[in-house]
């Protein structure tokens, strides 16, 4: 059962030279074949111009090979596999074309996110999830206790490699293929023997690749690669593009994360887990937190599901962090989502005493 074909959208690509070894060559065509202009999306997704020194700390590290952690990654595979999904996530499987992907997610019974993420469809009966956070393995097991009698198997892929590419890495002469997407949240999919790949929000050009080779065995120029996987996390935070971990799992609902703003929801499909309420607070409102991106004036990063408070009163959280990323020494940049009476309060992050939180603008949903 193989997840993908030997059919490929890689384009004749002239970097390729006959000098290179075919992996190499693979891997140039691969990041030859990804067109991605800063500032040229017209959906919704439009990247949050960071007002911090973090914007250019993301921008003095472009055209680079991020090796990243480990992908969490799901195969859905059967003859089922689309009406399977469809039912189970939030946004419309059926409606996305095979060699597309879409930001989709899958809530609990409360209409909170219990996992988001990439959703590819590479073949007519083939899903994959490239989960923003959470275990694959748990997320997996949840999934197949719905199964009943569809014809599916659910499996992780716990071999695959992940890197990141941007600048010149990441921008191609391949005007044809609509990275971004259209108004339906669905996007091209870039795809071949052992490796696919999908482009990034964000103001600078970034492509995530996914590969059964490790990024060492790949990259082309060493000095291209690199292991600092907090210039790529910097990076999703500026597109507002939030991961959730185990400690902020089933917490949120998804306008709170803004994932209507990146077309994760349907509200054309059929039921769903949580489709009612997900769906009464887009048409009648009632949504009381929005994501922020945040900066804290410190020396560690706050972990995951680390609670905010205002500095005048600690009686509840105002608000928690989702992920977080070193500009400096003494500069972090956060995704965090607060409640919206007091985003505008002086506030501070728990364990932590009084710490300089600059609130930034807030990643609403339209």
């Amino acid at each position: 059962m193989g997840v993908f074909s030997r059919r490929s959208v890689m384009p004749r690509c002239t970097k390729v030279k006959s000098s290179l070894s075919a992996r190499d060559s693979l891997f140039v065509a691969l990041i030859c074949c990804a067109r991605y202009r800063a500032g040229a999306c017209s959906c919704r997704c439009a990247p949050l111009h960071c007002r911090s020194a973090a914007h250019f700390a993301v921008a003095d590290r472009a055209r680079m090979i991020y090796a990243l952690p480990s992908p969490q990654l799901i195969e859905i595979h059967g003859d089922d596999a689309v009406a399977f999904a469809n039912a189970q996530f939030c946004n419309d499987v059926l409606e996305l074309p095979i060699g597309d992907w879409q930001y989709n997610a899958w809530l609990n019974p409360q209409g909170r996110v219990h996992a988001f993420f990439a959703l590819l469809r590479p073949q007519e009966n083939t899903l994959l999830l490239i989960l923003r956070g959470g275990r694959a393995n748990e997320i997996a097991v949840d999934l197949a206790r719905y199964k009943f009698r569809s014809k599916v198997s659910i499996r992780t892929m716990p071999d695959w490699h992940a890197q990141g590419m941007s600048g010149a890495h990441a921008v191609a002469d391949h005007s044809s293929t609509d990275l971004f997407g259209d108004a339906s949240g669905a996007k091209k999919l870039l795809q071949g023997d052992g490796w696919f790949a999908i482009a990034q929000p964000g103001s600078e050009p970034r492509l995530l690749s996914l590969t059964a080779a490790p990024p060492e065995q790949l990259a082309v120029g060493s000095d291209d690669l690199t292991h600092d996987a907090d210039a790529w996390l910097l990076a999703d935070i500026c597109a507002g593009l939030p991961q959730l971990e185990t400690a902020t799992l089933d917490e949120f609902l998804p306008q709170a994360l803004g994932l209507e703003r990146l077309d994760t929801i349907s509200f054309n499909k059929g039921c769903y887990p949580g489709q009612e309420v997900v769906a009464r607070v887009h048409f009648k409102g009632g949504n009381k937190r929005q994501l922020h991106m945040v900066e804290l004036a410190a020396q560690e990063s706050p972990a995951a599901g680390t609670a905010i408070y205002a500095v005048t009163d600690d009686s509840q959280p105002a608000g928690v962090i989702l992920q977080s990323a070193c500009v400096s020494d003494t500069q972090i940049l956060a995704l965090a989502v607060l409640r919206q009476e007091l985003a505008d309060q002086a506030l501070r992050v728990a364990g932590a005493g009084a710490i300089s939180l600059a609130i930034g603008v807030p990643l609403r949903n339209t």
